[in-house]
């Protein structure tokens, strides 16, 4: 029974440390897949995507092949010698293949009445389907995936002799580009009200460049930790007791096919994603008359010291 106890209790403890961000939704009514079938399949992998887009050609095939075999002598089919013969259930199904596919060739054709409206009722349905499985495959080869890598840690640290929180990002490749970019960076917490109950409080960062025409290396998004800032005198245990979570966003079109391009990514507090009293290292390298940037380097970081009267500031607050 201890050990049962230990048990719940260490288990408590770990979810503890992980509450961050929004809540996990349960209990919620559910929908049919088909309500909102087509960003479905664009939110899916690629293999379970075909593995639906496949599974209802086939449901669809069989449903008509039944139809189909209802109607006795609806189908002929022309043998090699010229002879013309009622066509057997496979030769059916071979025909409604050809339909499906769009491919067109089958020994057996029509010529009964059902079978023939029904088959032109397929042949329709098919074509939209395609239209529609066309529109997907599209939409999921045309969207804008910025290779962008993001430092695993945000870093509360000095900029310009102020206490700022930073979290930088770069491009992996030089080729890539963003145009009409926006940089967003969001603070959540867990928050007591006045009336004792706890509620989830979020707040936009002002950041020292929010908008920018042009983006190709990188950027270090910068929040002056003074002021007006919510997080004015907060050290790393205060984010920490408070499950704070900062989330960045990025936000630009892509130069060359001026496809929307999102980045997103979160820092929580008690996963150890925020430190305190770093600043990233130098991540450029000279050789000769060239400026190189080490993409390995990201990560690093380097010790600093807070200015006097950033420590003044803390102490009084705490």
């Amino acid at each position: 029974r201890r050990a049962s106890k230990y048990a719940v209790k260490t288990l408590m403890e770990e979810k503890q440390v992980g509450l961050a961000g929004e809540p996990t939704i349960f209990n919620a009514e559910t929908r049919s897949i088909f309500d909102d079938f087509f960003v479905e399949l664009v939110r899916m992998t690629p293999f379970e995507a075909s593995f639906r887009i496949t599974g209802i050609m086939v449901v669809g095939m069989v449903i008509f092949w039944i139809v189909y075999c209802i109607e006795s002598n609806g189908f002929q089919t022309t043998d090699k010698s010229g002879q013309i013969r009622p066509s057997t259930r496979w030769e059916i199904f071979l025909y409604c293949l050809s339909v499906s596919s769009t491919l067109g060739s089958s020994p057996a054709e029509p010529i009964g009445s059902l079978s023939l409206l029904t088959a032109n009722f397929h042949a329709v349905l098919v074509q939209m389907w395609v239209v529609f499985v066309t529109g997907v495959f599209f939409t999921r080869i045309t969207r804008t995936k910025p290779h962008i890598k993001v430092a695993q840690k945000a870093v509360i640290g000095v900029f310009n002799d102020r206490p700022a929180l930073m979290i930088r990002f770069a491009f992996n490749s030089s080729k890539e580009e963003l145009v009409d970019v926006r940089y967003y960076m969001t603070y959540s917490r867990n928050t007591i009200g006045s009336s004792g109950k706890s509620f989830y409080k979020f707040d936009r960062l002002d950041l020292m460049l929010s908008e920018q025409p042009r983006c190709r290396i990188g950027r270090t998004l910068v929040h002056f930790m003074d002021q007006d800032s919510p997080l004015k005198g907060k050290t790393l245990e205060d984010l920490r007791r408070s499950h704070a979570v900062v989330e960045i966003a990025v936000f630009g079109s892509e130069r060359h096919s001026l496809q929307p391009a999102i980045v997103f990514n979160m820092f929580s507090s008690n996963d150890g994603d925020i430190i305190e009293g770093y600043n990233y290292a130098n991540m450029t390298v000279i050789r000769g008359k060239t400026r190189l940037l080490d993409l390995q380097k990201i990560d690093c970081v380097e010790p600093v010291e807070f200015p006097d009267d950033s420590k003044e500031l803390d102490t009084s607050t705490q």
